[in-house]
């Protein structure tokens, strides 16, 4: 899976390479909130999303054509509504560290004060650690560590600030059970500061 999605972005940065050469690099510095769509079709269990948050910082290359990747610290929250038993608990969080490589479209100059994005690209998240609630039948254990997802999305710079808005869809399976197709997906906003050099 990690070779499917990241040797293509590894050809994308050689062909990009010539571009990148003659235009300004740009530091993007911001945060936001998330929604995750944790999966549904676990018997027994029912789930609702609840806000989490990111921060983190990314580099951006390129003019009208652009490249983009970084690093951001994310905090998914899910509550869980009902599970088997009729117990209840309270939420479910996870930290993780995410890596997006995006490629992205401008409609006027890098150097305009005003501009309009898209973008896409994959991404890889790494777990750093699992907050359950103590009733939750459901074990850190049984949580995948490693989870990949594709992006889309859009933004507006304006002058020195910017704001991201996206949604990534999860690759594969949040929870390792035979039974359930478990993917994670999740919509997200940012904001925060460019910064170019």
């Amino acid at each position: 899976m990690k070779n499917i999605l990241f040797l293509p972005c590894v050809l994308l940065l050689f062909a990009l390479q010539p571009m990148t050469s003659n235009s300004q690099a740009e530091l993007r510095i911001g945060g936001g909130l998330n929604y995750n769509s944790f999966p549904s079709d676990i018997e027994g269990y029912s789930f609702s999303s609840a806000a989490g948050y990111q921060f983190g910082a990314e580099l951006q290359f390129g003019d009208r054509l652009y490249f983009q990747t970084g690093l951001h610290l994310e905090s998914l929250r899910t509550e869980v509504l009902d599970q088997p038993g009729g117990v209840s608990a309270d939420d479910i969080e996870i930290n993780r560290l995410r890596v997006p490589v995006y490629l992205g479209y401008r409609f006027a100059s890098s150097k305009s004060w005003l501009n309009m994005r898209i973008y896409t690209g994959p991404n890889a998240s790494f777990v750093i650690n699992r907050n359950l609630d103590e009733t939750f039948s459901i074990e850190g254990d049984d949580f995948s560590s490693a989870l990949f997802g594709y992006n889309v999305g859009a933004g507006v710079d304006l002058a020195f600030l910017f704001v991201d808005v996206g949604y990534m869809f999860g690759l594969n399976d949040v929870l390792e059970f035979e039974d359930s197709s478990s993917s994670n997906n999740l919509f997200f906003v940012n904001a925060g500061l460019r910064l170019k050099f």
